[in-house]
Parts: C-alpha cells; sequence; structure tokens
C-alpha cells in the first residue's frame, strides 16, 4: 500500500527600510550688520524594516547663507538639526530649501525666509549751531538699525541737488547770513531707507567776510 507525503515549509517575511521626513516649518532670519542664525529640525520617522543610517543634503540655500547639520547621519526614528549662518551679503527674499534622505531619495521642503533690519532712528546734526558767515559747518547723520553699509544724500538750503553730496559728515561753508536746514536720507544695504527730521544752524554776520 503506497502513502501520500507532503512537505511544507514557512517563511517569515522581511519587511523593507523605508521612512519618511518632516521640517519644523519655515525658518525666519532677521539681517543684521553681523552674522544670523537660524535653524530647522528634520525629523525622521521610520515606517517599516530594520533602521539604517540615513545622510542628509540640502538644495536651494542662498548665496551668502552657509549651514552645518547636526545628527547629519542619524537611523529613523531620530532628528537631525539644520543651522542656516546667514551673513550680511545675503540677500533678502524667500528661499525654497529642499531637504534630501539617502537612501531611498526622500524628501521634505521648507522655506528659509531672510528679512531686511528695518532702520531705527536717523538723525541729523549741525556743527556749530551758529556759525559765522565764511565759517564751516559740519553736518553729520547718525542711524541706528538698518544694514551697514549705508549711503548717504544730502538736501537742503544751499545744498547742491545734481549731484547730491554723499558724504558723512558733510562740510558747508555757507556765504549768506540766516537760519539754514539740512537733512539727510540714508539707504542700507537691503535698499531700506529713511529720512531724518531737519536740522537747522544759524549763520551770522562776520564783519571779516564780504557777503555775496
Amino acid at each position: 500500500m503506497n502513502s501520500a507525503k507532503s512537505a511544507s515549509a514557512s517563511f517569515d517575511l522581511v519587511p523593507v527600510f523605508d521612512y519618511s521626513l518632516g521640517n519644523s516649518g519655515s525658518s525666519y532670519a532677521t539681517k543684521s550688520s553681523g552674522y544670523v542664525y537660524t535653524q530647522n529640525v528634520i525629523t525622521k520617522t521610520l515606517l517599516s524594516g530594520t533602521t539604517q543610517p540615513v545622510s542628509l543634503s540640502l538644495s536651494g540655500v542662498p548665496s551668502g547663507t552657509s549651514y552645518s547639520i547636526a545628527n547629519s547621519t542619524c537611523s529613523p526614528s531620530c532628528s537631525s538639526t539644520i543651522t542656516f549662518t546667514v551673513s550680511p551679503s545675503t540677500s533678502l527674499g524667500s528661499y525654497p530649501i529642499t531637504v534630501s534622505g539617502q537612501p531611498l531619495a526622500k524628501e521634505t521642503n521648507f522655506n528659509l525666509v531672510i528679512s531686511g533690519n528695518p532702520i531705527g532712528t536717523v538723525s541729523c546734526v549741525g556743527s556749530p549751531t551758529v556759525a559765522l558767515l565764511g565759517q564751516t559747518v559740519t553736518w553729520t547723520v547718525s542711524v541706528s538699525g538698518g544694514t551697514a553699509p549705508y549711503t548717504y544724500s544730502w538736501s537742503g538750503t544751499n545744498i547742491p541737488t545734481s549731484p547730491a553730496p554723499t558724504s558723512n559728515p558733510y562740510t558747508k561753508i555757507y556765504s549768506t547770513i540766516g537760519t539754514k536746514s539740512a537733512q539727510a536720507t540714508v539707504r542700507d544695504i537691503d535698499g531700506l531707507q529713511s529720512t531724518c527730521p531737519a536740522s537747522t544752524v544759524e549763520i551770522r554776520f562776520n564783519p571779516e567776510f564780504e557777503e555775496f
């Protein structure tokens, strides 16, 4: 009598390694005369399989800005921190940043937003406040805020307009008596500008100077 024989085998399916990338949202930096910093946290989440190192790379970083990645090659689930170093030469704008993970070419995207430092107080002062005909008056503008270097454009009583003086301080010798005013428009490297309130000096008669 024949008997039937049967064999069976079982296999354990090993899940394929997979993960996802996320970020902490837009990163913001306000420029100044020195370097400023902003960060973004990249989250690596293990979806399946046995974890393994995932390396990160960036694209879309603007000229004038550098970056470093802490814990760059950690194995999911984990997080890596990107630190952006923004120099004064970086142009203002919103820059789309793409973070890529290898293996599997996963991506996550966010915006790096660079804004200008608003110009604060701008003041103009003439010295001396009372001067004689033929005496040099020195006009000086002081600025807070904005991002250096600055450019200046002076206007006021007996001050040339084409071209306007651009030095700071600006010196002027007046040849007529009376109240003289001056003000300066200040423009920073990002194109932000502000104008000081007009300042005045008084020019008085000098018996040794011939008015004309």
